[in-house]
């Protein structure tokens, strides 16, 4: 008998997008790609290397064209997940983790929901004056 597994929806925005250098840690679980964005805002966290996304709450007074960020929503199932986790080192919720996985909607389609890595806040390092990665 076959398992069904689980199918998971995945916002991705930096090196694990479709065509980037870390998709191939996603790709063999990927069901479907679909364009999305999201609240929050891409800093450079490796001179260039790759994205960090830091939420920003709906309560702050900032311009939403500087507080969304565009990516992509991937279907995927758990083991798919769990290969992203190992990417981002994310050990679980109440571990030391290099970015935390939250729930989050897309700001087009409230409809569209699925776990997202984020950063807590900025950690020092410059934000991106783009709202995808890479600038253009």
């Amino acid at each position: 008998m076959s398992r069904v597994q689980e199918q998971i929806w995945l916002f991705v925005y930096g090196s694990l997008q479709p065509g980037e250098r870390n998709y191939g840690a996603v790709s063999g679980w990927v069901q479907e790609a679909v364009p999305g964005i999201v609240r929050g805002r891409l800093v450079d966290a490796a001179n260039g290397a790759y994205p960090a996304l830091v939420r920003v709450p709906r309560e702050y007074d900032i311009e939403l064209n500087e507080a969304k960020t565009q990516g992509w929503w991937l279907r995927i199932d758990r083991d798919g997940l769990e290969s992203a986790d190992r990417l981002e080192e994310f050990s679980g919720v109440e571990e030391l983790n290099d970015y935390e996985r939250i729930w989050t909607v897309d700001l087009q389609d409230l409809s569209q929901a699925g776990w997202i890595y984020v950063w807590p806040n900025e950690r020092g390092c410059p934000y991106l004056h783009s709202t995808k990665w890479p600038p253009s």
